[in-house]
């Protein structure tokens, strides 16, 4: 706008100069070009391209005006670039999820692919099982089994294994499990399905795994069900087993037993012989077994130990076994002390059981004697009875005969009866005086 003032009053009129002609049609192609500008990145270039092809006389108010223009304009840029950004981080985002959704079910489908082939395995080998391995699988459903089971001379293999330790798991006539030398390594899920075996089962007292490939993984897996909630297993036997790895580098095996150790107070028999354990290993078990105070055996032959370390395993080895030994002593003596006052107990209970008996018997005898004496007595009475009334029928009879002869003789004729005497009865008097 161009301001013209007369007569101290300034009004805003519109000037029709060429140069303010062209002006304003340079504004309205600016306005029209910054409405699409935001989203035509032509339109954009062409606004940078126009602004900068026209020349402004150089005022400060021009000055001024494109400086807040570039400053709106920048901002602008900032802005349509922010969002730019944010509409692409957008798009990156749904493309990775849908990348990963699609990996994900490209994962669940080789997981579903993997289980239906490890079941169609499992039918397979399920249905071809006999033999020894079928009626050890058998005995151990049905709790039936020796103390002791060994698999050497049978053929052995993760499906197997997982069918053993799923029958171990509820077994209970089982306590000892040697599966030396089976070739049980990392790669195959062995040691999972044991250590889910020795998580469930509660009877197991002897695991022998010498002579096979179990590595850091494997140890750490075992270990963790021995940690939780295993507290039956008192051997464990891991000799000849890469548990440091192929290089005897990774010390998350032996890591894993001293943190086993730290915690598990049932172990008492460990073997780590010939298990490719350094000193640096040796330094792990030194401090576990400085605080464990129940395993008494930790066999740790054809190892790299340095000597003290071996000392020092022997003198706490040697500090269990005391106590061990001590224990074991106390519990002894109480069961003998028990069985002791069992068997007074048991005496006395005896004895008691016996005067009882006794005093039964004279109760059950005098009760006896009363009731004869009783029925001898009804007897004897009987007897009096009856000899009573014989004796008065012959009084009876007497008197009449002495009334018969008196009538023949006359008055005072005749000679006066004899008197009968009454006979008493001696034994009633005994009887009665004795009563």
């Amino acid at each position: 706008f161009f301001f013209q003032a007369e007569d101290g009053i300034r009004a805003s009129v519109a000037s029709r100069g060429l140069g303010d002609v062209y002006k304003r049609q340079y504004q309205r192609r600016v306005h029209g070009i910054q409405k699409i500008m935001a989203e035509d990145q032509t339109a954009h270039d062409l606004l940078k391209f126009y602004e900068k092809s026209y020349i402004w006389p150089e005022t400060e108010h021009n000055k001024e005006l494109k400086a807040k223009r570039e400053e709106i304009e920048n901002k602008k840029t900032l802005e349509w670039e922010e969002d730019n950004k944010k509409q692409q981080r957008l798009k990156e985002d749904k493309a990775k999820q849908q990348l990963e959704a699609q990996m994900q079910q490209e994962r669940e489908k080789q997981k579903k692919e993997e289980e239906e082939r490890k079941r169609r395995e499992e039918a397979d080998q399920r249905s071809k099982l006999e033999g020894r391995f079928e009626q050890m699988l058998d005995r151990l459903k049905k709790n039936d089994t020796p103390q002791e089971y060994t698999l050497a001379g049978l053929d052995f293999d993760d499906v197997k294994c997982k069918f053993l330790a799923e029958a171990i798991e509820g077994n209970t006539s089982l306590i000892g499990l040697h599966m030396c030398r089976k070739n049980l390594s990392d790669d195959k899920p062995f040691a999972t399905t044991l250590a889910k075996m020795l998580t469930v089962n509660k009877k197991l007292q002897k695991l022998e795994l010498e002579g096979n490939k179990l590595g850091p993984e494997s140890v750490r897996k075992l270990c963790a069900s021995m940690k939780e909630k295993n507290k039956t297993l008192r051997f464990l036997d891991f000799e000849s087993n890469p548990i440091t790895g192929p290089r005897k580098d990774d010390q998350s095996g032996a890591e894993a037993i001293a943190d086993m150790l730290g915690s598990n107070k049932k172990l008492l028999v460990l073997n780590l012989g010939n298990c490719g354990l350094s000193e640096v290993s040796g330094a792990i078990l030194v401090k576990a077994m400085k605080d464990n105070l129940t395993l008494i055996s930790l066999e740790i032959t054809e190892n790299e130990l340095s000597v003290e370390q071996i000392l020092k395993i022997q003198e706490y080895l040697l500090r269990n076994k005391k106590a061990y030994d001590e224990e074991r002593l106390r519990e002894f003596k109480e069961r003998k002390w028990m069985n002791e006052e069992d068997s007074g107990t048991k005496n006395l209970a005896d004895i008691e059981e016996k005067k009882k008996m006794e005093k039964e018997i004279q109760e059950k005898n005098k009760k006896q004697r009363f009731e004869d004496r009783e029925k001898k007595f009804a007897q004897i009475m009987q007897e009096y009875e009856l000899d009573k009334q014989l004796q008065t029928k012959m009084l009876e009879e007497v008197a009449l005969l002495q009334g018969k002869k008196k009538g023949k003789g006359g008055r005072g004729g005749g000679k006066p009866p004899k008197k009968r005497k009454i006979r008493i009865n001696i034994v009633l008097l005994l009887i009665l005086t004795s009563s």
